[in-house]
């Protein structure tokens, strides 16, 4: 995800797996920056807890 005004990255859209079948969808998880904590190391803790 970009801030379009600013070109600037203000989180990811995380979706942990897919599906084969169109029948079937899953809901990405959005990530954003927190307190003391950047956008990259957001996306990497996420990801260690979702496996």
């Amino acid at each position: 995800m970009e801030n379009i005004k600013e070109n600037k990255l203000i989180g990811y859209a995380y979706q942990s797996r897919q599906y084969a079948s169109a029948n079937r969808s899953i809901n990405p998880l959005y990530i954003s920056s927190g307190h003391r904590l950047i956008e990259d190391k957001s996306l990497e803790f996420v990801y260690k807890f979702c496996r």
